[in-house]
């Protein structure tokens, strides 16, 4: 009887291992052999998995940024307005975006000086974007926001909240949900009809 394939399973306890290592430990500190030891695995079978770090680097890049942007199409389905989707696309999980923002900067540290990684940060900004230029699309066609360059508008809600996760986690601002929506607010504010 053959064997269950269990490739994909494999490749999701590995990458939810390296998330854990490299949270705990930081990019440059985190081994190979430390992944391999939290997957329960040995170094052998992690690297049929993933050839080199850059390879695990990479697919763990892909899969955060998949993760997040995993969410947004049933909320852009979802009724409400705009506004509300917004504010909850800025502060949804706000927890585990705060865990998880010393990994992203590294890993975006790291995007710089490898393409295949850079590229994928490029796909990925298009696709928050597009998306937060749908939400306000939606917002102005209710009336509920006034009329702008929709495109341009998402640009600057993603700059905001880019900006703000920075100061957040470079400053170890108090209450961080209290910056994200006060920062969320004060740009609808100008925004709204």
């Amino acid at each position: 009887m053959p064997r269950p394939d269990v490739s994909a399973e494999r490749t999701a306890q590995i990458l939810a291992a390296a998330q854990r290592v490299f949270v705990r430990e930081g990019l440059a500190n985190a081994r190979m052999e430390q992944v391999a030891a939290e997957a329960g695995l040995s170094v052998g079978i992690l690297y049929r998995y993933f050839m080199n770090r850059d390879a695990l680097l990479y697919q763990l890049l892909v899969g955060l940024t998949e993760q997040d942007l995993a969410v947004y199409p049933e909320l852009l389905q979802a009724p409400g307005s705009a506004c509300s989707k917004l504010r909850q696309i800025f502060t949804h999980d706000l927890a585990l975006t705060l865990e998880l923002a010393p990994l992203f900067y590294a890993l975006y540290a790291r995007a710089l000086t490898e393409p295949a990684m850079r590229a994928h940060l490029g796909v990925y900004y298009e696709q928050y974007v597009a998306m937060l230029t749908a939400l306000v699309e939606q917002g102005i066609a209710q009336g509920e926001l006034r009329p702008m360059d929709a495109t341009v508008a998402a640009q600057t809600l993603l700059a905001l909240y880019m900006g703000v996760l920075e100061m957040v986690t470079l400053c170890e601002m108090p209450d961080p949900a209290a910056r994200f929506a006060a920062a969320i607010e004060l740009l609808l504010e100008t925004w709204t009809n």
